[in-house]
């Protein structure tokens, strides 16, 4: 816990994380599995989030 209370930027990394897989999945899961577009965002957001 005191990890969290230093370095709060990787708890929200963390969650967005979580966030970007989940919201990923259940557009893969609506969509063509074929599509690019959704792997692009994906990666986007992960560069974004600087990992």
């Amino acid at each position: 816990m005191s990890d969290a209370a230093w370095n709060p930027w990787k708890m929200t990394a963390i969650g967005g994380l979580a966030g970007a897989t989940a919201g990923t999945i259940h557009g893969l899961s609506k969509s063509s599995t074929s599509d690019p577009r959704y792997m692009e965002t994906y990666r986007a957001c992960l560069r974004r989030r600087g990992f």
